[in-house]
C-alpha cells in the first residue's frame, strides 16, 4: 500500500523560497493539500477495507490543509474561505467516527470481548454506517461546486494588489510562526486532569507542527 500513500503523504512544497510571493506560495500549498485531501477522500470512501489507515491519513490532510488556509487567511477572499473550511470540516467530522471505530476494532483482536461474534458484529455494522457520511464527502467533492472547484475559483480571485499576497514569504513568514507559537502556548493546560484542554493543547501542537512545515522555506535551516 506504501506506493498508494507515501507520494501523497509530503510534507514539504517544491518549489516555494523565501523571495516567493505569498500569492504564488498559496497557490502552490494549497494544490498540493488538495490533491491530498481528494485522493485519501476517495479511498477512504471506496477502499475502506484494504486498509483502515485511509481514514487517518484523510483526517490528517484535511488538519493540514486547514492549517494552511489559517495561516494564508490574510491573503485569501474571505467569503470562499469561510465556504472550504466548512467543507474540510465537515469531511473531518464524517471520518471521525469511522476512525474511532476502526482504532476500537484494532484493539478488539484477539481480546475476550473481541472474540464475542454479536458484539464483534455490532461493531462492524456501526461501522458500516459511519462509512455513509465519508461517501456523501466524496460525491459533493466531485459535483460541478465540489471543493476542488470552490479552491482553484479561490484562487483566482487572490488580488495582485492584496498587501499580504504581495509579500515576500520569507519576511511574511515570521509573524505567521509567531502567532503559531503564541497559541500553542496559550493552550498549555493548568490542570492535566482537564481532558478537553489536554485535547485543545494536542491540537495546537499538531497545528504549531503544521505551520513550522508550511514555513520551512521561509527560514535557513535543514528539513528532515
Amino acid at each position: 500500500m506504501s506506493e498508494i500513500i507515501a507520494p501523497y503523504q509530503n510534507r514539504w512544497v517544491d518549489g516555494i523560497k523565501r523571495s516567493t510571493l505569498v500569492r504564488d506560495a498559496v497557490r502552490l500549498t494549497l494544490q498540493h493539500q488538495l490533491n491530498a485531501v481528494l485522493h485519501f477522500l476517495a479511498l477512504a470512501a471506496e477502499k475502506p477495507c484494504d486498509d483502515v489507515e485511509y481514514v487517518h491519513h484523510l483526517r490528517v490532510s484535511v488538519r493540514r490543509m486547514g492549517t494552511a488556509l489559517r495561516v494564508y487567511r490574510r491573503a485569501l477572499p474571505k467569503k470562499e474561505l469561510c465556504s472550504i473550511r466548512k467543507t474540510l470540516k465537515t469531511i473531518r467530522r464524517s471520518a471521525g467516527e469511522a476512525r474511532d471505530l476502526d482504532v476500537f476494532l484494532e484493539h478488539l483482536i484477539g481480546t475476550d470481548i473481541g472474540s464475542s461474534n454479536s458484539f464483534a458484529a455490532r461493531i462492524k455494522h456501526r461501522r458500516e454506517q459511519a462509512q455513509r457520511p465519508i461517501v456523501r464527502c466524496f460525491v459533493k467533492a466531485g459535483r460541478r461546486k465540489g471543493l476542488k472547484n470552490r479552491l482553484f475559483k479561490m484562487l483566482a480571485r487572490i488580488q495582485k494588489n492584496n498587501e499580504s499576497a504581495s509579500r515576500l514569504v520569507g519576511v511574511w513568514a515570521k509573524k505567521q510562526l509567531r502567532d503559531a507559537i503564541k497559541r500553542f502556548y496559550h493552550a498549555l493546560p493548568s490542570d492535566s486532569n482537564d481532558l478537553r484542554s489536554v485535547h485543545c493543547f494536542r491540537i495546537r501542537t499538531k497545528e504549531l507542527r503544521y505551520t513550522i512545515e508550511l514555513l520551512n522555506a521561509a527560514f535557513p535551516v535543514e528539513r528532515t
